[in-house]
């Protein structure tokens, strides 16, 4: 009988997978030829509720870029050329705005592609050298991550107050490296504020790790030519990981491969964790799916992958130091603050939110962009096992931040590079006001004069 039982459950198994196109559940396409995304914005909860069923009817060959379930927020979703007429029909029928915002993904994903074909620039300062088998290293452009490691490994071993290290192994055996940065204090402080900056947790938002090795480069270039760039790295420890995925990066660098946004690990019948559904805090709650296929899995238990443990296990062995926590995405301009599961907010909300806005200003100021400051659930929709709730929540981080960077959906995640300058500029303006104001507080509650004093403490 129990043989039977399983001769019978393989048999479906195999009916299931075979009946449905693998593509479907991986993220892989012939090309992407074809494709659209398509903004949608609804007007009133009617709209919004045809959209709902419109996304429960047709996954998972929807791809959704951007989801915000409330009447004026807009959803973005990637459509593939079978569906693109059947989608719009319905939301024309229903009287709901729609507009395309992509023609063709395949044609855009091909010029970025081609555009990362190895030459020169005339800006200077943009190309290093470290071995000679490397290609030259261009921070104006999208690196493959053994290139970032390299490069990361080369500034330690000139810089003397540079260090990187290895927090764990990847599913696929790939050293996570991270970088530390922090001079001497000029009054020999040894308990430091710390500020942690990770990139690229989900593997297709490649300017969150571009962004994250451009913020390493000006902490270390500018130390001796900027002084308040020299205050951050002797006031501050920084610890940057630019790529939390880099299994799932490097996958993304298969033309077919391009929007992966999970982890590498092998699950029953797909691959693949959303690792920003994966930290242990109100883990499964909301705004992630039990279904291993599709790109908001939350694995089948908190911490389930390799790479999420091994944040875990860092944060945790810093966490009295760590003061804030920022982490890397795109797209939308967005500055998110806690809390990502819920509507509600933190008791310390207004004090986040102020610091908050000294980033954004900084970072609206340096090219006019707009950005807005929120929680995350308030801003886009709840979504739980973040990896920014959880440095809040449990690992005390008071300042715990998402950024979402450019662009505003023009390309969304197929970003240019000839953006990235601007990106990772005006995103390093934000981080610099927020480092200037926690050395500003830390340093008045060390000489209790702060008007925060017990307010403060993580």
């Amino acid at each position: 009988m129990q043989a039977l039982i399983c001769v019978v459950f393989v048999l479906s198994s195999i009916a299931f997978l075979s009946a449905t196109d693998p593509r479907e559940f991986t993220g892989e396409h012939d090309s992407y030829e074809g494709h659209q995304v398509l903004r949608i914005i609804p007007s009133s909860p009617e709209d919004v509720q045809v959209v709902k069923d419109m996304l429960a009817q047709h996954e998972p060959k929807l791809d959704v870029w951007k989801f915000n379930p409330r009447p004026g927020g807009h959803t973005d979703i990637r459509i593939p050329p079978s569906l693109v007429e059947v989608i719009k029909s319905v939301l024309t029928s229903h009287s709901v705005y729609h507009e395309v915002m992509i023609q063709d993904v395949g044609r855009l994903i091909q010029k970025q592609m081609a555009s990362m074909r190895p030459k020169r620039t005339k800006r200077w300062g943009s190309w290093y050298r470290y071995t000679r088998r490397s290609r030259l290293f261009n921070l104006d452009q999208y690196n493959r991550y053994h290139e970032i490691v390299q490069w990361m490994d080369g500034i330690a071993a000139k810089c003397s107050f540079c260090q990187t290290f290895s927090i764990g192994k990847t599913y696929e055996n790939r050293d996570m490296k991270l970088i530390k940065i922090g001079a001497r204090s000029p009054t020999n402080r040894t308990n430091k504020p710390t500020i942690w900056i990770d990139g690229g947790i989900h593997a297709r938002e490649w300017v969150a790790p571009a962004t994250a090795v451009n913020i390493i480069n000006w902490l270390y270039t500018q130390y001796n030519t900027d002084p308040v760039v020299r205050s951050l790295v002797q006031n501050i420890d920084w610890y940057i990981l630019p790529v939390a995925n880099p299994d799932g990066y490097e996958y993304s660098f298969q033309p077919r491969k391009r929007l992966w946004r999970k982890t590498r690990s092998r699950q029953r019948y797909c691959y693949g964790v959303d690792a920003n559904r994966n930290f242990g805090y109100h883990w499964m709650e909301s705004g992630a799916s039990s279904w291993e296929c599709d790109d908001t899995f939350g694995g089948r238990k908190p911490f389930s992958e390799k790479e999420t443990q091994n944040i875990q296990s860092f944060i945790m062995s810093i966490k009295d130091k760590l003061k804030v926590y920022f982490s890397l995405h795109s797209y939308g301009q967005l500055w998110l603050t806690s809390w990502g599961y819920t509507r509600a907010l933190p008791p310390d909300y207004q004090e986040i939110l102020r610091v908050a806005r000294i980033g954004a200003t900084a970072y609206s100021r340096k090219f006019g962009s707009r950005i807005k400051v929120g929680s995350g659930a308030n801003e886009l929709y709840s979504a739980s096992g973040g990896s920014d709730d959880w440095a809040k929540g449990v690992a005390g981080v008071k300042y715990s931040f998402t950024l979402e960077l450019r662009d505003r959906g023009q390309y969304g995640f197929v970003l240019p590079h000839y953006f990235l300058p601007h990106a990772a500029q005006e995103a390093w303006e934000g981080v610099k006001a927020v480092g200037q104001e926690i050395i500003n507080i830390y340093a008045q509650k060390a000489s209790n004069t702060s008007p925060y004093v017990g307010k403060l403490d993580v």
